[in-house]
């Protein structure tokens, strides 16, 4: 008899460690970088993404002529399909605009706020159907903003940053309204955020006279329009990509004194802690979307390179994550604040 519970002991231990086995060959590990050459068919700087039905939509942004130091505005809309590496044309936004930002609701892309000239912000918003190729003028924003950030919790989209009080409002898509909200704490320029559970992490950023980059990591519940302070990035950047996946948020890249970076951290709001992971092939900044569990970076926040960087996190047990929030960015998801 003991003998055949020894045996059938034996084999239930041999079958968890070949169904392990198994099952962490068939788990990628994680942690990589791909680079893939995608030719988006207009070079620009300044245009926000937006991610539908796992397709990635570039909107809008400036055509820049370093050595003229101007630009021309662009509203064009393109739309890459991960799936097949192609590009194509759709809709143009009624009016062109650079550093504005875009969130998703419903299967609909707003694209919020933004300038027409390098100085000249705008309160407008558009909407954009990808079923119909069509955009509506929605209602304006209570404040003119470029370069902000949007993000969706509960079917509202929060805007923060880019305009010049650090104001943050809320849109209700049903009721085409906007409603003003606390704003961030630490007053700073080019923080990113990223949705985690229903909750919005504003993360880094700048400040000039003196010129500071900023570590700074704060927490805002929009269940009772107040911010938290939480523990410091261990890179202080601006113009930092975020993106959350499953439950973890990935700061990418961001500029300091030294230029363009290709530093990649990991925050898990769980634990309030930062982990190091792998750099970027190459220093980048740009804006960022994340389809099937990948950050897919466009370059295009300073430098424009045709080139796509797509990264791969680290495999981590499924976690519990608020379907309704959105990873929105113009700095991310680069998205930005001011």
């Amino acid at each position: 008899m003991r003998r055949h519970v020894w045996i059938a002991g034996s084999l239930f231990t041999m079958m968890l460690t070949l169904s392990a086995a198994l099952t962490g060959m068939a788990r990628p590990k994680g942690d990589t970088w791909e680079v893939r050459e995608t030719p988006m068919l207009s070079q620009r700087v300044g245009f926000a993404t937006s991610a539908v039905n796992g397709k990635i939509f570039v909107i809008g942004g400036t055509i820049w002529n370093e050595r003229a130091r101007r630009g021309k505005v662009l509203r064009t809309v393109e739309e890459h399909d991960p799936a097949t590496n192609r590009w194509k044309l759709r809709a143009d936004m009624q009016i062109g605009r650079s550093n504005l930002a875009s969130s998703a609701v419903n299967g609909k892309i707003y694209a919020i706020g933004g300038s027409v000239q390098m100085w000249w912000t705008r309160k407008h918003v558009e909407e954009f159907d990808p079923a119909t190729d069509t955009w509506e003028k929605k209602a304006d924003m209570l404040e003119p903003r470029s370069t902000g950030s949007a993000h969706v919790v509960d079917g509202k989209i929060y805007v923060f940053g880019g305009a010049r009080d650090g104001s943050a409002e809320a849109y209700d898509p049903i009721a085409d309204s906007w409603e003003k909200k606390a704003p961030v704490p630490k007053r700073r320029w080019g923080y990113s955020t990223s949705v985690v559970d229903g909750k919005i992490y504003a993360i880094g950023g700048r400040k000039l006279k003196p010129d500071r980059f900023f570590a700074t990591v704060e927490v805002y519940d929009p269940a009772t329009d107040a911010w938290e302070r939480r523990a410091d990035m261990p890179t202080a950047r601006c113009c930092v990509s975020a993106n959350s996946v499953n439950g973890i948020i990935y700061a990418i890249s961001g500029l300091d004194d030294s230029g363009m970076l290709k530093t990649v951290e990991a925050y898990d709001p769980t634990t309030d802690t930062w982990e190091q992971l792998a750099d970027m092939p190459e220093p980048r900044a740009g804006r960022s979307e994340v389809v099937d569990g990948k950050i897919f970076l466009f370059s295009g926040g300073v430098v424009f390179a045709r080139s796509l960087f797509i990264y791969t996190p680290p495999y981590r047990l499924p976690r519990s994550v608020n379907p309704a929030s959105k990873l929105a960015t113009t700095w991310g998801q680069v998205k930005t604040g001011q």
